[in-house]
């Protein structure tokens, strides 16, 4: 929230199929996409769409029209350049930082902020 320049007192969580809601205007978005299981190794090299269901273009695509500012959850290992071509797919503008967080000391997941 610091980041936007936002309060947490102004965030509401929603946890449902995220492609079914309807769009609205919001500040900012937070997106956790379904991943992980016994192919997270494969995000270091293999397409981001090919092997996340639904697409990451499609998460992407929706989220879009909610906002442009947007921070993306993502696997600790996920190809950055891969991620850059499936966002410039969209004309999503460049990510302004990536923040890696851990979990006792050991690396578990990257966060991607976009807008």
């Amino acid at each position: 929230m610091q980041v936007y320049g936002k309060q947490l007192s102004f965030l509401e969580s929603y946890r449902q199929d995220f492609l079914k809601v309807k769009p609205f205007e919001t500040d900012m978005l937070v997106i956790c996409p379904p991943w992980g299981g016994i192919n997270i190794s494969e995000y270091s090299y293999r397409d981001l769409d090919e092997i996340m269901d639904p697409k990451l273009t499609e998460i992407l695509s929706h989220a879009l029209k909610f906002s442009q500012n947007i921070l993306l959850q993502m696997p600790k290992n996920t190809n950055i350049l891969n991620l850059v071509k499936v966002t410039s797919k969209l004309n999503m503008s460049p990510f302004i930082g990536i923040e890696k967080i851990q979990t006792n000391g050991r690396d578990s997941q990257l966060f991607f902020y976009f807008g």
